[in-house]
């Protein structure tokens, strides 16, 4: 079976797009006050994956002052 090429363009067009791209998401997400794209997809994620965790921490330290 011969190789598959995903995209046909040589590897410094594809890498010198990729960084416009990139460059250019920067620069609009500057312009318009946004500095950080993922933060309500990582507030989603850390409270699903970690709020269960945090919780008996928060728990546990509570009953170790209560003891105290």
């Amino acid at each position: 079976m011969r190789g598959i090429f995903f995209v046909s363009a040589p590897f410094s067009l594809v890498y010198f797009g990729v960084v416009l791209f990139l460059v250019y998401f920067d620069l609009v997400a500057e312009l318009i006050g946004m500095h950080d794209p993922f933060s309500p997809i990582e507030n989603v994620v850390y409270t699903m994956l970690f709020s269960s965790w945090r919780r008996a921490s928060t728990d546990d330290a509570a009953s170790h002052q209560k003891t105290d």
